[in-house]
């Protein structure tokens, strides 16, 4: 756990992230917390900084944590209760999406694309930072 807590704090810095918010929930055990909870949480930070664009992992990604992400986010994201958000898009996680043995789940079929051409080199130095 330490060395996650310093590779996140690595990537803070390459980024020259100006606040950063941290739940410090235990990875692959999000779904030991109660949906209730986890939504009040997530709604607390939207409402803190009020987003614009939230950006979600995709429904057939079979990571455990990611679905558990997506719908507690999903939850946060009604436009009566926060209404700053404009706008939500689930990405594509290579080592995760399309995995999932469930033959109702879709396959992920990407409809928004951004070029990251100008970005790809630091993009790739910073998620080298993660070993753990």
């Amino acid at each position: 756990m330490k060395e996650r807590q310093n590779e996140i704090a690595t990537v803070i810095e390459f980024y020259n992230f100006t606040g950063v918010c941290n739940l410090s929930l235990t990875p692959a055990q999000l779904e030991m917390i109660s949906r209730e909870k986890l939504i009040a949480l997530i709604g607390r930070i939207m409402h803190e900084i009020k987003p614009h664009v939230i950006y979600l992992p995709y429904r057939g990604d079979i990571h455990s944590d990611h679905g558990v992400v997506l719908d507690a986010v999903a939850a946060c994201t009604k436009w009566f209760r926060y209404p700053t958000i404009r706008r939500v898009l689930c990405y594509e996680t290579l080592s995760e999406t399309d995995f999932g043995i469930n033959p109702e789940t879709l396959k992920f079929t990407p409809n928004t694309y951004v070029n990251i051409t100008n970005f790809i080199d630091q993009k790739i130095k910073i998620a080298e930072i993660y070993k753990s």
